[in-house]
């Protein structure tokens, strides 16, 4: 299956399931797409991190959240990790790292810029199970996302002080 919105866009193997959204923040906050997807029957979430699908999954399951910021920050320090396709090891993944700490599971960040954007890739994954079958699958998922770059443009950013 593929998942996307708005120039971004993944493949998801049989047995996942994804959702694409654009967040409905009020003004002053500008909303940028959201992809969610999970290895085992997404339950109703529309936030950014999918807290309800990780609190949701069992210890043999995965799920990722793929973030994208304002693109003005694309050139920030935080987001200096300019390559794609994305890799996770097994060693990245830590049960501290959890933004919600749950009894096997364990999580993972990682902020990239792409294509003139600004993401963040949010990573939950269950503790128990074939871990090399696990992020073999993650590997390949992660493999096909592409980013276009944004359609609109956008002001440049106010100096802060």
């Amino acid at each position: 299956m593929r998942l996307s919105k708005d120039g971004l866009s993944v493949d998801l193997p049989a047995g996942w399931e994804g959702r694409a959204f654009i967040p409905s923040v009020p003004p002053p906050a500008l909303n940028f797409p959201v992809l969610h997807a999970s290895s085992f029957p997404m339950v109703p979430d529309d936030s950014s991190f999918a807290g309800r699908l990780a609190a949701a999954m069992g210890e043999r399951d995965a799920v990722l959240s793929l973030v994208e910021f304002d693109p003005r920050l694309s050139g920030d320090a935080l987001f200096r990790e300019h390559r794609l396709p994305l890799r996770v090891a097994p060693a990245e993944v830590h049960p501290m790292a959890m933004q919600v700490p749950r009894s096997g599971q364990g999580g993972t960040q990682r902020f990239f810029a792409a294509s003139g954007r600004a993401f963040c890739l949010y990573l939950v994954v269950g503790q128990l199970g074939d871990a090399r079958a696990r992020f073999s699958e993650l590997d390949v998922i992660l493999g096909s996302i592409r980013v276009d770059p944004l359609a609109r443009s956008l002001p440049p950013l106010e100096p802060t002080e």
